[in-house]
């Protein structure tokens, strides 16, 4: 019978019970395929959410599945099982509620994966858009992070102290003398320039008044030229005057300058340090999320925001989403249809015979209790009958002690003396 009912019994039939109702044998078959089928979609979820967001190897994921598989099924069979019709329908109420609301949850954990794979596609489309999102807003944080703005001039300012303390030399620009000089010396190279020009091009006819040849017009061309030479000359003087003083004063002031810039290159180099922890840190950031970016969590997100641009993604969302909760509580909510209305043979049966089952307990029991008192009940009257007998021996015993003690009263009594023969004789013949 085992065999024959094994479908039967996997459904929730009883044992003792199984073949009282061809209708409720059929109904425990049928649960049993609902429950079969319930729990073969959840292990399928699983092993898409575990390959999927979790990113497991198929094989390794597939005996987890398949112990999700087991657990569901378990967890459906005991919540039909345990469901029998009470006397009250708030005690039916009371006993329904919490097995719909586990199923529902399970409901929930199961569907959300299936749902997920089935909209894979337009998932992985949402998640290159957060990506690209997400790297905006990563460029943007680097662009208005105060510590990393100041990263260009930190460098800046390490090159130009650098460039001071590779210095041999000091550098002359920096006297205002040597500089006011260079400035005149080079704009009187400048007019000498253009007044050498004006003499050939005067010469040659090519400027001034065209006329080729020496003529008053290059003489004075000749003549503005020399005056030009001589004041270039006389600055240009000027000028190596003013670098040989200009050497001699920042000689000393080197020194000192690059001392300051060894300083400034020490804190500008901690203070690059910070910005680049700074910028690493935000970088492994960004990497860590675009690395989750395609996580459980994220998934959910691609999910209602596909839904949010597009209201006929939304609907079959949920119409999808909908349809696996229910199969997944169908199992509780067939079972609490029949319970509320339809009479169940098999219960029925089961409850009688339970009935049964306790009242012989009951009467076993008692028929113990009853058994336990008269057996205390004879052995209180042995201990009685031997607390009896005992008093009687010893009674005995010490009525024994007395004559006991009488005659060694007797024996200790001193004894009169022995008559003489004539006395005898005496006491025979009066």
């Amino acid at each position: 019978m085992t065999q024959r009912y094994l479908l039967a019994r996997l459904g929730g039939a009883r044992v003792d019970t199984v073949a009282t109702s061809a209708a409720d044998r059929q109904f425990s078959v049928a649960m049993a395929s609902i429950m079969l089928i319930t729990a073969t979609v959840g292990g399928i979820s699983l092993w898409f959410g575990l390959t999927t967001a979790l990113h497991l190897n198929g094989w390794v994921a597939l005996p987890i599945a398949l112990a999700w598989l087991v657990a569901i099924y378990v967890i459906d069979r005991t919540f039909t099982m345990q469901l029998v019709k009470q006397d009250r329908w708030y005690k039916n109420v009371l006993m329904a509620v919490p097995r719909l609301l586990f199923a529902a949850v399970i409901g929930v954990i199961v569907s959300t994966p299936v749902t997920l794979e089935v909209f894979a596609p337009e998932i992985e489309t949402q998640l290159l858009v957060m990506q690209g999102e997400a790297r905006d807003a990563y460029n943007e944080q680097l662009e208005k992070d105060p510590v990393l703005a100041t990263e260009d001039d930190l460098r800046a300012t390490i090159a130009e102290k650098q460039a001071i303390l590779e210095q041999t030399q000091p550098d002359p620009t920096t006297d205002p003398a040597y500089a006011a000089a260079k400035a005149a010396s080079d704009a009187a190279a400048i007019e000498a320039k253009a007044a050498s020009d004006a003499v050939v091009a005067e010469s040659n006819g090519t400027g001034g008044s065209g006329i080729i040849g020496v003529g008053p017009r290059v003489q004075i061309a000749q003549q503005a030229n020399e005056i030009a030479q001589a004041k270039y000359a006389a600055l240009q003087q000027k000028t190596d005057e003013a670098l040989a003083a200009a050497q001699g004063n920042l000689a000393g002031s080197l020194v000192t300058a690059q001392a300051q810039a060894e300083i400034d290159v020490a804190d500008a180099r901690d203070d690059l340090e910070v910005v680049l922890d700074r910028k690493e840190q935000l970088q492994a950031e960004n990497d860590a999320a675009v690395a989750s970016s395609d996580g459980f969590l994220n998934r959910l997100t691609a999910l209602e925001r596909l839904g949010a641009s597009s209201p006929s993604a939304a609907t079959a969302h949920w119409l999808l989403f909908g349809f696996f909760f229910l199969l997944e509580i169908l199992p509780v909510s067939i079972k609490l249809l029949r319970l509320w209305f339809n009479r169940s043979v098999v219960d029925e049966a089961g409850r009688m015979q339970d009935d049964a089952t306790l009242e012989i307990a009951r009467l076993e029991s008692q028929s113990r209790i009853d058994e336990a008192a008269a057996t205390a009940t004879l052995h209180r009257r042995g201990l009685d009958a031997r607390i009896a007998v005992g008093t009687d021996r010893e009674e005995h015993r010490e009525r024994a002690g007395l004559l006991r003690n009488e005659m060694a009263d007797r024996d200790a009594q001193p004894r009169p003396a022995a008559s003489t023969p004539a006395e005898i004789e005496g006491i025979r013949t009066p």
